[in-house]
């Protein structure tokens, strides 16, 4: 049966974003993780929408009263849809940011891999960033584990350098590339699909390098 993971507010499941960790969620852990994706995946949004989902997914792991116990609503404080609502609530977070992470490492792979982005080679366009709209930017990094691009961006008119530094799938980047760019890579817009996520594979053991082992489910 499924154990309550989230102990005084904090996030049990942050640690499985953090490029240094080592290690892997336990059984349970690995379970909710999965089935949040899912229904993220599945384009659910609210919070009513992805805990219906997610306790109808997990129902064979539940208790029946998901624990909203007697106990719990005599609390004086109580968060919505009780402590397994909360548990929903802190993994989606991190799972969140793991989709996000794979969408911008898909994107990084596709652009380099044909030739689109380099580091030093400079993209022209209308590439509006803040309140300013930029002429051309030019990748001054790349990181490749989290997806990442720095880019130096310059305009006419506009004094001195922004450095930007942003998911390789932003959509304000990539609306600016050339359309046979964009649906060569497809990446067409910012709902790249991320169904390889699997993040099933949480359940395997400990590592001696779990940043390495992270990287690679998303290849």
């Amino acid at each position: 049966m499924y154990t309550i993971q989230t102990n005084y507010r904090t996030n049990p499941f942050s640690q499985f974003i953090q490029t240094d960790f080592h290690g892997a969620p336990t059984f349970y852990q690995a379970m909710l993780m999965n089935s949040v994706e899912k229904a993220l995946s599945k384009g659910l949004f609210y919070t009513t929408d992805v805990f219906a989902f997610v306790t109808h997914d997990m129902k064979d792991h539940l208790p029946e009263d998901n624990f909203i116990t007697p106990e719990y609503l005599a609390r004086p404080t109580r968060s919505e849809h009780g402590p397994f609502g909360m548990d929903i609530y802190h993994c989606r977070i991190t799972v969140e940011s793991l989709m996000k992470t794979a969408a911008n490492k898909k994107a990084l792979s596709a652009l380099m891999r044909d030739g689109v982005i380099s580091v030093g080679k400079k993209l022209k366009g209308k590439f509006s960033i803040g309140l300013k709209t930029y002429s051309s930017i030019t990748p001054e990094s790349i990181d490749t584990e989290m997806g990442e691009v720095t880019y130096v961006c310059t305009g006419r008119g506009i004094k001195g350098k922004y450095i930007l530094t942003t998911g390789a799938n932003d959509t304000r980047i990539l609306s600016q590339l050339s359309k046979n760019v964009v649906d060569k890579t497809l990446l067409k817009n910012e709902n790249t699909d991320v169904s390889g996520l699997k993040l099933t594979t949480f359940t395997i053991e400990p590592t001696a390098n779990r940043a390495q082992e992270r990287a690679s489910q998303y290849n």
